[in-house]
C-alpha cells in the first residue's frame, strides 16, 4: 500500500526512521540551496502564524522596536540552526492562557520564563528576592 509504513517491528521501525534520517541528511548536503535562509525563513514564517497568529512583518516591527535584542536581558539570540549556524531570531514570547504576545525574549530568557511559569514560583521567587534585599539592607 501507498503510504504505509513498512515495518512490523520496533527494529524495522528504528530501521525506517534511520532510514529516512539518512535521506534527510543527504538531500541537504546535496542540495544545499534547499536549505539556504529563504527556506528556513519560509519555515519559520509558517510556524509564526500556526503558533501566534502573526505575519513575517509583525514579527520584525517588534525585532525593530526592541533593537533586535532580548526584552529581558538586553542580550543578542543565541539559537542556532540544525547546521551550527547561528540566527538573529529571537523568541516570540507569549503568554500560554491567553495567547497574548508579550514580547521577543532570547532563549536563556525564554527558557526561564516558561519554567518560572511551568512551576508557579513567579510570586514566590520575587518575594524571596525582595525578602534576601531587606536582609542584606539591615546591618
Amino acid at each position: 500500500m501507498a503510504g504505509r509504513l513498512r515495518y512490523e517491528t520496533e527494529e524495522g521501525k528504528a530501521a525506517q526512521l534511520a532510514s529516512w534520517r539518512d535521506y534527510s541528511a543527504r538531500q541537504r548536503k546535496e542540495h544545499p540551496k534547499r536549505w539556504s535562509d529563504q527556506r528556513y525563513a519560509t519555515y519559520r514564517a509558517h510556524l509564526d502564524r500556526a503558533l501566534y497568529g502573526i505575519e513575517p512583518d509583525e514579527y520584525q516591527r517588534m525585532f525593530i522596536a526592541q533593537d533586535g535584542v532580548c526584552a529581558i536581558c538586553g542580550g543578542a539570540s543565541r539559537y542556532k540552526r540544525r547546521d551550527g549556524t547561528p540566527t538573529n531570531r529571537l523568541a516570540v514570547d507569549h503568554d500560554h492562557e491567553t495567547g497574548r504576545i508579550r514580547g521577543l525574549l532570547c532563549d536563556r530568557c525564554n527558557r526561564s520564563i516558561g519554567n518560572i511559569e511551568a512551576l508557579g514560583l513567579a510570586s514566590k521567587m520575587f518575594e524571596y528576592l525582595g525578602f534576601a534585599k531587606a536582609r542584606k539592607d539591615t546591618p
